[in-house]
């Protein structure tokens, strides 16, 4: 069943029933934690009756007006700087290691300066660690492409965005021809 005909089925008149569109941002620790940031959509009868179970859910409540749906333009530029922050992070550490750098001591001099952002003090220990959980690729490379995508179509450029998803999208292609030939290393 598409988007479309669930909406039309949920909105239909005379049922009752109300919309919301609100995704989740915050990964397991922060659910864990009750830290969540939502982001909801809808109609402002929906946000209405639904506020205070949303607040009471979240730390953050963000609510984009517009009807569902309208929230993904927020999640899309969200992605578009996770991504960047990615490949941007890989490439720093990258440049140290070559420099003949402590990649560690690198990592905590850039995340104590304040020259970092949550994508870099997150993901970077992960690549220290040599840990290649192929699962974040995957996913990074379908929310990067629906970014490059959807700027093109908008005509808007995005040299830096649409660099970042080929980096990724080419180490996706190293990473599983690596575990197809070689995959005692990594299981």
């Amino acid at each position: 069943m598409n988007a479309f005909w669930l909406f039309t089925c949920l909105t239909f008149p005379g049922r009752g029933l109300k919309l919301v569109d609100a995704p989740v941002s915050g990964g397991v620790k922060r659910a864990s934690e009750g830290t969540l940031t939502i982001m909801a959509s809808g109609t402002d009868e929906s946000l209405t009756c639904t506020g205070s179970v949303l607040s009471a859910l979240s730390e953050k409540l963000y609510v984009i007006r517009g009807g569902c749906g309208a929230r993904s333009g927020v999640k899309m530029i969200n992605q578009l700087l996770a991504g960047v922050h990615i490949a941007s992070g890989a490439e720093a550490m990258a440049l140290g290691a070559r420099l003949g750098l402590n990649t560690r001591m690198l990592f905590d001099f850039v995340k104590n300066r304040g020259r970092t952002s949550w994508m870099f003090e997150n993901r970077v220990p992960h690549m220290l660690d040599n840990d290649y959980t192929p699962f974040l690729k995957l996913l990074y490379n379908h929310l990067q492409g629906i970014v490059t995508r959807e700027s093109s179509s908008l005509k808007v450029p995005l040299h830096i965005a649409t660099v970042a998803h080929q980096l990724f999208l080419a180490g996706v292609v190293i990473f599983c021809f690596q575990v197809l030939c070689f995959p005692q290393s990594f299981f």
